[in-house]
């Protein structure tokens, strides 16, 4: 599935800065195709990003679909006025939005963002040294490789250790039901809205794991679980597949969703 996927790519032709900024121009105008155009011109680069953040506990589908998402939201901000290529300033959001995905897979509560790829460096830099010098590597040595002072370091340190210590999903006890997540209270928040929302998102999450890595993507993009959500025509565009085939693909996704074991609780939010 991911080989076709990547050979459907293939066929977009690549851009020159003149017609990326050609295309940034009609984007800021609301210009739909333009903004496919430049997007699908780019998701092949995606999935080199998406490759080396495999084994991480997500999928390369389900990263490559976070990666697109950066490259949507870069398409949407990208500035006619930039002077160097649309795919320099797209990496960030690419690499961002995968970063994204795998912190709130591993640490799902609240820690900021900022730190999730400075901890990715660390962990990989603990296990290099590690194994170069036969012992767990110093401050200094930490601090030599990753090029950080030490009060980064210790920061990074104060976290990691907070975030490997226990999980908001572990139970307080073993004989209890309650988590440390049903012990966190919100003062600003309503609690039966905060428990509606979690409940729709784990649900969700739990229907999409049910359809094929075409359907997930069609889904997300058609009922905007993402972003604004998109027509059959612009999705069509953006895969370079017919409306028709979008429309099939839609179907049996929604078919395979009404045949879910989930299907009871999911009316239940619907009515």
């Amino acid at each position: 599935m991911i080989q076709h996927y990547i050979n459907q790519l293939k066929k977009f032709n690549k851009l020159s800065h003149k017609e990326e900024v050609a295309l940034a121009e009609l984007i800021k105008k609301g210009d739909k195709k333009a903004e496919n155009k430049l997007i699908c011109a780019n998701l092949l680069y995606v999935v080199s990003v998406a490759s080396k953040y495999k084994g991480q506990g997500l999928s390369l589908d389900e990263l490559i679909c976070a990666g697109n998402l950066g490259v949507i939201e870069a398409a949407k901000r990208f500035d006619s006025k930039y002077d160097y290529k649309f795919i320099t300033y797209a990496r960030h959001w690419i690499k961002q939005q995968i970063l994204r995905a795998i912190f709130e897979l591993k640490y799902p509560y609240r820690t900021p963002l900022i730190y999730a790829d400075d901890i990715n460096k660390y962990k990989k830099s603990l296990i290099k040294l590690t194994k170069k010098l036969k012992r767990e590597p110093n401050d200094d040595e930490m601090m030599n490789d990753l090029s950080i002072d030490i009060d980064k370091l210790n920061t990074i340190k104060l976290i990691e250790d907070s975030l490997k210590s226990v999980s908001i999903y572990d139970k307080v006890s073993n004989n209890k039901d309650y988590r440390y997540m049903d012990l966190i209270v919100d003062e600003n928040s309503n609690i039966e809205d905060d428990y509606d929302y979690n409940n729709k998102i784990n649900l969700l999450d739990k229907i999409l794991k049910s359809l094929t890595f075409r359907e997930k993507q069609v889904i997300t993009l058609y009922y905007g679980l993402h972003n604004e959500p998109l027509t059959l025509k612009e999705i069509s565009e953006l895969f370079k597949i017919s409306i028709e085939m979008v429309r099939i693909t839609k179907e049996k996704a929604i078919d395979k969703i009404k045949k879910s074991k989930y299907k009871k609780e999911l009316l239940e939010y619907i009515n």
